[in-house]
C-alpha cells in the first residue's frame, strides 16, 4: 500500500520509499499491480544487500552442501522446503536452486518466515533458504544446520558460512537467467508439436505466402523445434535457397534433421545456438522468422535485436507469438478459467510473457522495425484433436507447475477430467491461444 501510495504521489522528490525485492520484483510477478515498479520510480541509492543462507532440520542426514544435492536428487519429491508464500524469496530461491541443481522438492508455504523457521527447527519441513537475520541465530544455537549462502563472498558477521560459489554453483544475481524449455524436447515432444502445426500452420504459411518468400533466398527458422516450418521454408526457396534452422535443443535438432533428410530436402543447414546469439552472419538473410519462441524468454527484446542483425537491410523479420488470454470455452467452464490462470501465474514466477505476441508490434519498433504490420490467428474448435493443443501442451509442464507450488496432484488430475469432458463434448466450443502476427523491413 506504502509503494502504490509513493506511486500516485506529486513528482515533487518529497515523497520517498525504500523498496525491497517484494516490492520492486516479487510482487510483480505474482500479482497485478496498480503502478509500474520499475517506470514509476527514480532510483537513488542501494542502501543494503543481502543473500539467502540454505539450511536444513536438523536431522538432515547431508554434512555439507554437494551431500545435501546428492541426498535431494536421490530421493526426488520427497523433501520440503518452508516458504513465505508463493513468490515470496524463499520461494524463488528454491525455484532457483532447483533449476542451478536438477532436484526436485516440495514447497511449503506459511504466512511469513518466522512461522516457517519454527516448523524447520521442529523439522516439520526440510530445508529452508532464507535471510541471515532469520537463520543465523537459529544456526549458531544449533537448531538449525546450515549449508551455504548464496553470495560471491562470504559475509563478514559470519565467515564461517561458505559460499555456493566455492561449491561451484553460482546462485547470485550475476548467474545467467535460465531459459530452459519446460516441454517434451525430440521424439518426445514431436507428435504435440506437429499438432501444433496442424492448429496454426496453415494459417501462418497463408499469412507468409502474401508477404511474400524469395525464391532462392536466404532464410533463418530461429527456435525451429523439429522443423515443422523450417521445411515450409525449404520448398519456398526451392533448391537454389538455403535455410538456416537454429534451435538451443539438440534432441529438436536430431528430429528436425532426420526429417528434412525423409524429405529429401537438403538446402537446410541446421545450428545448434542460443536465442540471443545464433553466430549466425550479420546483415545477411532475406527472411529472418521465429514461431513461438519470444515468449518462453526472459529477454525476447534481445533476441529481437539478435534476429534484426542477421536480417539484411530490406530484408524481412517475421514472428508469430503467443496471446494466452485467447485461450477460452464457450460456453464458459471452471477448467479452462483454470487451464488459463495456470499458464498465465506459471509464466510471471518464470519471468516470461504468455501475451508477448499483442506486444509484438511495440518490439519491433524498439528495435528499429519502424513500420512493421499484424495479423491475428485464433483457431477455434468444437471436435478433435486441434481442441485439446493447450491441454496437452498445459500436461507436458505440469511437473514443473506442481514443483512451483502453484497447483497440485490431485488438483491436476480433477483437471484432466474436466478437460477431457470438455474434449468430448461438440456442444462447447474451445478457442485456443491467439497468435499474432508481426513483420516489417529492416531499413536499408
Amino acid at each position: 500500500m506504502g509503494v502504490g501510495r509513493v506511486a500516485r504521489a506529486a513528482p515533487d522528490g518529497y515523497s520517498l520509499v525504500v523498496g525491497i525485492q517484494n516490492t520492486h520484483v516479487l510482487n510483480g510477478v505474482v500479482y497485478t499491480l496498480q503502478y509500474d515498479p520499475v517506470k514509476d520510480f527514480e532510483p537513488i541509492a542501494l542502501t543494503a544487500r543481502t543473500s539467502p543462507v540454505i539450511v536444513a532440520k536438523k536431522a538432515m542426514p547431508a554434512r555439507g552442501l554437494n551431500e545435501l544435492i546428492a541426498w535431494l536428487k536421490a530421493n526426488p519429491n520427497k523433501a520440503s522446503q518452508a516458504t513465505a508464500g508463493v513468490g515470496s524469496p524463499q520461494h524463488m530461491s528454491g525455484l532457483f536452486f532447483q533449476s542451478l541443481t536438477g532436484t526436485e522438492f516440495q514447497f511449503v508455504p506459511y504466512r511469513g518466515a518466522a512461522p516457517a523457521m519454527h516448523d524447520l527447527m521442529s523439522g516439520q519441513v526440510d530445508m529452508d533458504i532464507d535471510s541471515p537475520v532469520v537463520a543465523l541465530p537459529q544456526m549458531r544455537a544449533g537448531t538449525i544446520r546450515g549449508y551455504a549462502i548464496a553470495a560471491k563472498h562470504r559475509l563478514v558477521a559470519a565467515p564461517e558460512i561458505p559460499t555456493t560459489v566455492t561449491r561451484s554453483i553460482l546462485m547470485t544475481a550475476e548467474a545467467l537467467v535460465d531459459d530452459r524449455y519446460i516441454l517434451a524436447t525430440g521424439a518426445a515432444g514431436a507428435a504435440r508439436l506437429a499438432l501444433l502445426d496442424q492448429v496454426y500452420g496453415p494459417d501462418a504459411e497463408r499469412i507468409m505466402t502474401a508477404i511474400g518468400i524469395p525464391r532462392g533466398g536466404r532464410v533463418a527458422d530461429i527456435g525451429c523445434g523439429t522443423g515443422n516450418t523450417a521445411r515450409w521454408f525449404a520448398n519456398m526457396v526451392g533448391p537454389e535457397g538455403q535455410i538456416a534452422a537454429v534451435d538451443v535443443s539438440a534432441d529438436q535438432l536430431a528430429v528436425a534433421r532426420s526429417s528434412a533428410e525423409a524429405h529429401g530436402l537438403a538446402n537446410i543447414h541446421f545450428v545448434r545456438a542460443s536465442a540471443y546469439d545464433t553466430g549466425l552472419p550479420r546483415d545477411h538473410f532475406d527472411v529472418v522468422h521465429c514461431r513461438l519462441l519470444l515468449c518462453h524468454l526472459v529477454r525476447p527484446l534481445d533476441a529481437l535485436r539478435e534476429r534484426t542483425a542477421i536480417t539484411r537491410p530490406g530484408g524481412l523479420v517475421i514472428c508469430f507469438d503467443l496471446d494466452i488470454t485467447g485461450l477460452f470455452s464457450v460456453p464458459a467452464t471452471d477448467c479452462y478459467v483454470r487451464l488459463q490462470a495456470l499458464f498465465a501465474s506459471h509464466d510471471r514466477l518464470r519471468g516470461v510473457d504468455g501475451a508477448l505476441g499483442l506486444n509484438l508490434p511495440r518490439l519491433f519498433r524498439q528495435v528499429g522495425l519502424v513500420e512493421p504490420d499484424i495479423a491475428f490467428i485464433h483457431p477455434v474448435y468444437l471436435r478433435g484433436e486441434g481442441k485439446r493443443i493447450a491441454e496437452y501442451s498445459f500436461f507436458e509442464a505440469s511437473l514443473h507447475v506442481v514443483r512451483s507450488g502453484l497447483t497440485t496432484d490431485a488438483e491436476l488430475k480433477r483437471l484432466a477430467a474436466a478437460l477431457a469432458a470438455v474434449a468430448a463434448d461438440e456442444t462447447i466450443m474451445v478457442a485456443q491461444s491467439r497468435m499474432p502476427a508481426a513483420w516489417a523491413r529492416k531499413p536499408r
